[in-house]
C-alpha cells in the first residue's frame, strides 16, 4: 500500500486518523509502496501490520490472531489480548463467511469469475457504471474478493481501495493485479465492510458488487458507504433479487449447481429495503434489474455472445413493468446528497428506490 493512503485510513482500535501514524517500513519500493511494515497509531499506540502489500485493519474482535502473532514474533512486537466483540453473533457470522471464501478461493475463480454469465454481467453493470467516473477518482470496492471488479476499475485509471474480510481473497487479488500491471493503482485493505477504517467524505465512489447478501448487516454497510462518500459521490450495488421467480433460479441451481454459495441471513435484496438503507445514508438512489434468463443458459458461450444475450434479454424484459421485478439480480445506482447523475442502462430497467417501497 502507498504511504499516502494513510491520510484516508483510520485506526481499527480507536478510530484515529492514520495520517500521523508512526511507520516502520520493513520493505518499501521506490514509489513509497509498503510491502511489509509496522504502523503504530499516534493516539492509542496499537500497531497494525502490512504484510504482502495488504494492510490489516480488521477490528480487534475479528483479527486473525495466528497471523498477528506470527508477524509479531518476526518483528519483536507485543500482541494485546484479543478484543471482545460487541455482538458475538455478528462476529461469528463474519468469521464463518471468511472461512467459507478462504476455502473457496480457487473454485470461486474457476466457477464464478470465469463463467461467461458473470463476465457478461460484470461488463454490463459494474464496469459500465465505473466508466462514468472521472479518471483518478478514489473508489472503495467493498467485498472486493479476488479483485474481479477492482482490476477493471484500475484499468480505467481509477484509484481503488479494495476492502475484504478475507486475506486469502486479497492475496489472490494482489496476484491478479500484479499480473495485469495494475497494482500501483490499488491499495488492499483487510477490513470489515460494516466498520470501514476510512475517513468520512474521503471517497469519490463506493461500490459493493455481489456483497451485501453476504453481510451480517447490509444496512450498516450502506450507512458506512454513505459516511465515507463525499457530497456528490457515487454508490453502486448488485445482489440477488427477491424475485417472485426466485424459485426457478433456485430449482435450476439445485439440478445443476454452477457454484457454491453461502449467504448471510439476508440472501436476497429488494427495492424497499435498499431504498430505506440508501435514504438513511443520505444517498439518493435508483433501482435497476438485470438477468431474466437462467445463468445456466450462458454456459459454453463466448463472453461476447454472452454479453449480447444478456443485454438483449435485459432490454426486452426490462421494458415490461409487469415482469420487471422478476429479474434475478437487483442493482442500485446512487449519489450522496442527490446531485444529478448518469442513468442506469435502460436495458436493466430502472425504478426509483423510494423509502418503504416494496419489491
Amino acid at each position: 500500500m502507498l504511504r499516502s493512503t494513510l491520510e484516508v485510513l483510520r485506526c481499527p482500535a480507536c478510530g484515529q486518523t492514520m495520517a500521523s501514524a508512526m511507520v516502520r517500513a520493513l520493505e518499501e519500493d521506490a514509489e513509497g509502496r509498503l510491502e511489509e511494515a509496522v504502523i503504530r497509531c499516534s493516539r492509542c499506540e496499537e500497531w497494525v501490520r502490512v504484510e504482502g502489500g495488504i494492510v490489516d485493519l480488521l477490528p480487534p474482535a475479528l483479527a486473525d490472531r495466528a497471523a498477528r502473532e506470527a508477524f509479531a514474533r518476526r518483528h519483536g512486537l507485543l500482541v494485546a489480548a484479543p478484543g471482545e466483540a460487541s455482538d458475538a453473533t455478528a462476529s461469528a457470522q463474519k468469521r464463518s463467511q471468511r472461512e467459507f471464501f478462504e476455502a473457496q478461493v480457487g473454485d470461486y475463480e474457476r466457477r464464478v469469475v470465469g463463467h461467461p454469465y458473470y463476465r457478461a454481467l460484470d461488463a454490463l453493470t459494474a464496469c459500465r457504471w465505473a466508466r462514468g467516473l472521472d479518471a483518478g477518482s478514489l473508489v472503495v470496492d467493498l467485498c472486493a474478493g479476488s479483485g474481479r471488479i477492482t482490476g477493471p476499475m484500475a484499468a480505467l485509471g481509477l484509484r481503488v481501495v479494495a476492502v475484504d474480510i478475507s486475506e486469502a481473497m486479497l492475496q489472490r487479488a494482489r496476484a491478479r493485479l500484479a499480473d495485469a500491471g495494475l497494482l500501483e493503482r490499488v491499495d488492499l485493505v483487510l477490513a470489515d465492510a460494516e466498520a470501514l477504517p476510512l475517513a468520512g467524505g474521503s471517497a469519490d465512489a463506493v461500490l459493493c458488487y455481489g456483497g451485501l447478501h453476504h453481510l451480517h448487516s447490509p444496512a450498516r454497510a450502506v450507512a458506512e458507504a454513505g459516511r465515507v462518500l463525499r457530497g456528490g459521490g457515487r454508490w453502486f450495488s448488485l445482489d440477488p433479487n427477491a424475485s417472485p421467480m426466485r424459485w426457478a433460479f433456485d430449482l435450476a441451481m439445485r439440478v445443476v449447481r454452477l457454484w457454491e454459495e453461502e449467504a448471510s441471513d439476508h440472501p436476497l435484496q429488494d427495492a424497499g429495503s435498499l431504498g430505506r438503507w440508501c435514504a438513511a445514508a443520505g444517498i439518493e438512489a435508483r433501482v435497476g434489474y438485470t438477468t431474466w434468463l437462467l445463468p445456466h443458459l450462458f454456459g459454453g458461450l463466448s463472453v461476447e455472445r454472452a454479453m449480447r444475450l444478456l443485454e438483449a434479454s435485459d432490454r426486452w424484459f426490462g421494458r415490461w413493468r409487469a415482469v420487471r421485478r422478476w429479474a434475478g439480480a437487483i442493482t442500485v445506482d446512487g449519489v450522496k446528497g442527490g446531485r444529478a447523475h448518469a442513468p442506469l442502462p435502460r436495458a436493466a430497467g430502472a425504478d426509483s428506490a423510494a423509502p418503504g417501497r416494496g419489491p
